[in-house]
Order: C-alpha cells, then structure tokens, then sequence
C-alpha cells in the first residue's frame, strides 16, 4: 500500500465482506495479526476511561475554595458566637444575673442561660475543672465555625432561602454547644459518660434558646 493512503481495513470491520467488488480491499484476506494490531492501535488511541482526566477533575474538586458568600456567612456567625461567650461568660455578668434575676420567670431563665459558656481564671477551682469549662467556651466558638461551614446554604429570597439560613446557622449552633459540652465534660475531675451526657444536654439547651442569634446572622450576612 502506498504511503499516504488511508488503510481501508482499519476504517471497517474485518472480515465482514465475504466477496468484494473490483478495487475494494478484502479485509478478510488480511492476516490475522496485521488485523489484532490494528485493533490494538485503535484501542490504545480511544481509551475507553480517561484516567487523566478523572484525576484532573479530583484534583479540582479537591482544592476548590468554598464560595465567599458561604466564607462571609461563616465569618460573621463565627464572630457572634466569640462575642456571645466573652459578653456573657465572665465572671462579672455572672455575678450580675445570680444577684438581679431569678429562677422563676422567663426573663431570668434566659439570662441565666447566656451564661453557659462561662469562663474563669479562678485558681480556687480544681484545675481540671477550670481546663474543662474554659475548654467548652473555646470549642463553641471552633465547633460553630465548622458546623456553619458544613451546613451553609445556597442563597435565596423566597420562603425556603431565608427560613433553610436560619435553621442551619441555629442548629449548626446548637450542634456546636452540645458537642463542646460533650467532648469537655471528659476533662473533669470526676468525669463519666453521665457527666458527658449532663453536660451535653445542657449544652443543647443553650443552643436551643440562643442559636437564634446566630441563625439571625447568617440571614443577614447571606449574598
């Protein structure tokens, strides 16, 4: 076959055509291998999975940045819960609330319920006890910012948009305080799985009466 000329068995099926007109090739007549080698050469030009690619495309969604609207919205509910634990968890709006409110209404419930995330320097405290509390305000602040992130919602104005941004800047609060409360009650000094779930409880019950201030914020801070 002449050089430049394109092999008409390659283009075809071999050994499909029994009888051949004048000047058409028969390639059945071709030997086995040169047909086997052609197969081979048309596999090895369209490979079926392009592993490249696919590898590619991993590598891209591997690495790709959360969109910034979703970095603001976490941003922002992150600063709210760092706000709400240093405004309402030292010792000063403690002692504030044990001496001007009570346990009997719902304005002092809720008061009393901020102070949660409380924190202390204290030296009187045994000191596992000391690490455990402080450790519960700082894992609120850290567990918010990664729930918010997981749990970030596309934008939207309608009645599902606003109302799936509060609901996950509220329970991803919510989330976040039991999961503290969780993990630090294994810091105490007579810590249990009955302290761990104590604490737990409680802690889902400040989420609960609180979370809404974050779930506010993510509403706000949404583009």
């Amino acid at each position: 076959m002449r050089e430049g000329r394109r092999d008409p068995c390659r283009a075809g099926v071999a050994g499909t055509v029994a009888q051949s007109p004048p000047g058409f090739v028969n390639c059945a007549s071709r030997p086995v291998g040169h047909q086997v080698g052609a197969a081979r050469h048309r596999r090895r030009r369209a490979p079926i999975v392009d592993i490249d690619g696919w590898l590619d495309d991993v590598h891209m969604a591997t690495t790709t940045a959360a969109p910034p609207r979703f970095r603001t919205v976490t941003g922002a509910g992150t600063i709210v819960a760092l706000i709400l634990v240093l405004a309402f968890g030292n010792a000063a709006y403690r002692d504030w609330v044990n001496k001007h409110t009570g346990t009997n209404d719902a304005g002092g419930f809720f008061l009393r319920q901020l102070t949660w995330p409380a924190w202390s320097f204290d030296s009187n405290q045994p000191l596992r006890d000391l690490l455990a509390t402080d450790l519960k305000a700082l894992l609120l602040v850290v567990f918010t910012a990664v729930f918010l992130a997981l749990l970030a919602v596309a934008p939207g104005w309608g009645f599902r948009g606003v109302l799936g941004a509060i609901i996950a800047g509220w329970g991803g609060f919510i989330f976040a305080a039991a999961l503290a409360g969780l993990l630090a009650a294994f810091l105490t000094a007579h810590a249990s799985l009955l302290t761990a779930f104590t604490w737990a409880a409680a802690s889902a019950v400040y989420g609960l009466f609180v979370g809404w201030i974050v779930g506010l914020t993510t509403l706000a801070f949404r583009r």
